[in-house]
């Protein structure tokens, strides 16, 4: 019978009979659409797959700050790099003027409402200690998407090195449409 169900398992997916069940199977970057046909649905018809990247609400134009300081920043939840910036960041320091600066806004906590993440950040408490104690990282926690996008027009460069398999990143568009300069690993679908 025409009832998905019997394709939701993942072992069934790659089973022809289901490519029929659907119009379109829809990807967010070309490197996911590759990687879960390869690994999934080799038989998956590729005039069947489409990518529609995903996107975001622009960030208003405005001006960056000219008052000499290189302004970094890293956004995201504290196992996608931040153990691999911040050490990173203080041999910059060591070896530049007064010039430079890091701003970090990571914690758990933006990804749970009811809080059963929150205790997550305690396997990360010396790194965030460590960066609030540095005269050149100021440590934000998670903070709400609004104000992350207000702090972007006064960010010159995004640190993102993200050590995880992205699909997409929503945090790299956000810092492109901001005015920011990317630094991300060539991986996955962040060259994308």
């Amino acid at each position: 019978p025409h009832d998905g169900h019997w394709c939701a398992n993942r072992e069934l997916i790659n089973n022809p009979r289901c490519f029929d069940l659907f119009d379109k199977f829809v990807f967010v970057s070309n490197w996911q659409k590759e990687k879960y046909i390869m690994q999934f649905s080799p038989d998956l018809p590729t005039e069947k797959c489409t990518v529609i990247k995903n996107s975001i609400v622009p960030i208003p134009k405005h001006v960056k700050p000219k008052d000499g300081k290189i302004r970094l920043y890293y956004a995201s939840s504290p196992p996608r790099g931040l153990s691999l910036l911040v050490p990173a960041f203080e041999k910059l320091v060591s070896e530049r003027d007064d010039d430079v600066e890091l701003h970090v806004f990571s914690g758990f906590s933006m990804y749970s409402k009811t809080g059963e993440r929150i205790s997550e950040d305690e396997e990360y408490h010396e790194l965030y200690d460590r960066i609030s104690k540095h005269p050149k990282m100021k440590y934000y926690g998670s903070v709400s998407n609004d104000e992350l996008r207000e702090h972007i027009q006064n960010m010159h460069i995004l640190a993102y090195p993200s050590n995880f398999q992205e699909t997409s990143c929503i945090v790299a568009i956000e810092a492109m449409s901001g005015g920011c300069l990317a630094v991300v690993p060539d991986s996955c679908a962040l060259h994308e």
